[in-house]
Parts: C-alpha cells; sequence; structure tokens
C-alpha cells in the first residue's frame, strides 16, 4: 500500500498552480447554496488560478473559472497533497491525516 500525507486547509491559502479536492464547505444555508450552485461540491476537484494573498481569487471548478471573495473562499475547506500542504504556513493547516491506497 502506498501512503500519503494529505492536509485539511481553507481555500483561500492554496497557491496558484495547486489542485485540491474540495472537502466541505463551512457555513449557513446561503453560503452552501451559492458555492453548490456554482459548481462547488464535495469530492470535486479545484486548480486555484490566481491567488495574489489578498483581495478576490480564480479558481477552476469543473470546466468554469469563478472568481470568489477571500471571506468565501475561507469557507471552503479542501484537502491538499503533500506537496502543496509544504507550500502552506502550517498556521492555516488545520489537520493532517494519511491515506492507504492500494499500489497500482
Amino acid at each position: 500500500m502506498a501512503e500519503t500525507k494529505q492536509a485539511i486547509v481553507p481555500l483561500d491559502v492554496v497557491p496558484a498552480g495547486e489542485t485540491v479536492l474540495l472537502q466541505e464547505i463551512v457555513g449557513g444555508h446561503g453560503i452552501l447554496s451559492r458555492l453548490a450552485t456554482l459548481g462547488f461540491t464535495p469530492g470535486t476537484p479545484l486548480t486555484m488560478i490566481q491567488n495574489f494573498g489578498h483581495g478576490p481569487l480564480i479558481v477552476q471548478v469543473r470546466d468554469a473559472r469563478i472568481a470568489l471573495g477571500r471571506g468565501e473562499a475561507r469557507h471552503i475547506l479542501v484537502q491538499a497533497d503533500e506537496k502543496t500542504a509544504a507550500r502552506i504556513d502550517p498556521r492555516f493547516v488545520q489537520r493532517t491525516f494519511v491515506s492507504r491506497r492500494p499500489d497500482a
């Protein structure tokens, strides 16, 4: 079995160029509905197109590029692989876990 370390982080700290997996959206009915309508659902791969560390960010979701406010992006928790997590300030990593999967 291959083991890889994974981390759960808010979307707003993911560096540009990285692809992560949407894990959970934390918030009330309004934010959940808005983001689901835009294609943000658990299990969906997200690619960060633009993130300057302030202001809005641009995320590739399915076949669309979506601009999100930083506050909205904080509600989205994503699963980042070890390489991506290493590029993120450790203060923002909420939890880590080891993923075990059979070798291909």
